[in-house]
């Protein structure tokens, strides 16, 4: 599933890119780390503590207990998250100074990659390239969520053998070194 949406993504950013876009490197991070912010935010007001709490995700009534479908469309699906729960987290005077600074992130980032953009392209390449970011930032908050979700599903399905492959890994690397 990811590497579909990788290709796809990875696809139609090219089709709409304008020249020289992946030469200046600021731009393509900045809208990856407002992605990976984003994504942060939205699990952040969207679940609760107790869904990433480790006691929890191993007991039957864990809220990783998800068949595949349900984990595909509704915990892994970034569009399944609401922005309004991330307004009302920000809003509440209780919110920690940790996840302000990363909502102030989310916003000063794109801001400053409008700096470069504005420099570099002008007109509808100027247009592209804030497209581009855009559809940059969106698929990387999507694999946040995506793979944030992904290990703990993963880790209520496997439960012990999940330690149990740790310690074989854990093993190879170090009798492989």
């Amino acid at each position: 599933m990811p590497m579909a949406v990788t290709a796809l993504a990875k696809m139609l950013i090219h089709a709409i890119e304008p020249p020289k876009f992946n030469q200046v490197p600021f731009v393509t991070m900045t809208a990856r780390l407002a992605g990976v912010l984003a994504a942060a935010l939205l699990l952040y007001a969207n679940l609760d503590a107790r869904d990433f709490d480790l006691e929890l995700l191993f007991v039957p009534d864990s809220p990783w207990n998800l068949s595949l479908g349900q984990f595909l469309t509704e915990r892994a699906m970034l569009f399944e998250y609401s922005w309004g729960a991330v307004l009302d987290t920000l809003s509440q005077p209780s919110t920690p100074f940790a996840v302000l600074l990363v909502a102030a992130g989310l916003f000063a980032l794109p801001l400053a990659a409008s700096v470069p953009i504005g420099r570099l392209w002008g007109g509808t390449d100027a247009l592209r390239a804030v497209a581009a970011s855009t559809g940059i930032l969106i698929w990387s908050a999507w694999m946040t969520v995506y793979l944030v979700c992904l290990l703990f599903w993963a880790l209520h399905e496997l439960n012990f053998w999940a330690l149990a492959l740790l310690v074989v890994y854990l093993q190879y690397r170090r009798y492989s070194h």
